[in-house]
């Protein structure tokens, strides 16, 4: 049993029962103690008035000195509303209590009521102690600064725990940005693979891949081969340097004329491929190819010379449900391009897999 004794008597602990008068302190070795082992602790009379407290608790209120305040003005017993320290001991029975603090709701507490009390002695004769713990609201008290780390018991494992959870937190969101690093390098990775350098097109793997896809679930769609026409007597007469030039302006030419869901591919060379999903009539087809071949046409300057180039087109339909393979939409298209530059070049011609040569020779465009 620890006695009290009136402010300012700093002797050792006697060992007789606590006297029956109105505590008023701790002891200073006492209070030294407690304030060590109980940093959150209150130590209130009969009346509800603090006597003595630790450090931490009034650093968490915002005052240095919480002696002569009432407890109740302090802390709000969740539940307990209008009863008396002794009525809520003898609920709680030794298990904790719900907390907050009156002027920041907000915050949380759990606390412990004890009775500083002989045996044969009332607990109002010498007072409460009080043991309170910041709980859940610990962690964000300590993000904002309210407390550190040394506001604890020493054998406070929660500081400890909340260390090792937030050191894991760390780890997670630091594999959490490695995988996004690594996501992002395996994605440009694979966008590197399917995509030509010179022009930022796609490339024939994309092709195949598009191809198969479309052939497979019978998607209508439009395959439109472009080859441009004296594309060579530039490289020969101004250098590899404007041929670059000129298919760099080629594949803006084609991006500015088609819908951001068709596929481009530069199929090789001075070649190309579209790849136009469920357009096949041929009026639009036909507007497509003339605008391109109409802005192709146009001269392009590079370096102060001027490389004039042309396009010829074949273009193959894939009807809906059609039975057709990417190799057979291929040269089917490739058909129709070598018939383009067999006309004269700078035109485009239709596949059309259900008519001959001789079947329609109104229509100029049809093979």
């Amino acid at each position: 049993m620890i006695p009290v004794h009136p402010s300012g008597d700093d002797t050792a602990i006697a060992a007789d029962p606590l006297p029956k008068v109105r505590p008023t302190t701790l002891p200073v070795h006492f209070h030294q103690a407690l304030c060590q082992l109980m940093p959150f602790h209150l130590f209130v009379d009969q009346d509800g008035v603090v006597c003595d407290h630790g450090p931490s608790i009034a650093k968490l209120l915002g005052q240095s000195d919480l002696r002569q305040l009432h407890v109740q003005h302090l802390l709000r017993f969740e539940r307990e509303k209008g009863r008396s320290l002794a009525d809520i001991a003898q609920t709680a029975d030794g298990k904790a209590c719900r907390l907050r603090l009156v002027q920041q709701p907000n915050i949380a507490l759990r606390g412990i009521i004890a009775a500083l009390a002989a045996p044969d002695q009332a607990a109002a004769d010498a007072g409460w102690l009080l043991n309170l713990s910041c709980g859940p609201a610990m962690p964000d008290l300590l993000r904002q600064g309210t407390l550190t780390a040394a506001d604890f018991a020493p054998t406070d494992m929660a500081v400890e725990m909340l260390y090792l959870t937030e050191a894991k937190s760390a780890a997670i969101a630091a594999s959490m940005r490695l995988n996004r690093r690594l996501q992002g390098a395996k994605t440009e990775a694979e966008m590197l693979a399917s995509t030509d350098m010179l022009t930022g097109l796609q490339n024939r793997r994309v092709m195949d891949e598009t191809l198969a896809r479309f052939c497979q679930t019978g998607t209508a769609f439009s395959l439109i081969h472009l080859d441009l026409d004296y594309f060579k007597r530039v490289n020969d007469s101004l250098g590899h340097a404007a041929g670059d030039f000129v298919l760099q302006e080629v594949a803006n030419i084609i991006r500015r004329e088609l819908r951001s869901e068709d596929t481009i591919i530069r199929y090789g060379g001075d070649e190309f491929v579209l790849i136009l999903r469920n357009a096949v009539r041929r009026n639009e087809l036909s507007g497509i190819a003339n605008r391109l071949i109409v802005e192709i046409t146009k001269p392009m300057r590079y370096l102060g010379h001027v490389c004039q180039v042309s396009a010829s087109l074949g273009i193959a339909r894939a009807i809906a449900g059609q039975k057709v393979n990417p190799a057979q939409i291929l040269h089917y298209a490739d058909t129709a391009l070598y018939a383009a530059k067999h006309a004269g070049r700078g035109c485009f011609r239709f596949f059309e897999a259900r008519v001959s040569t001789t079947s329609n020779p109104k229509d100029r465009n049809t093979l």
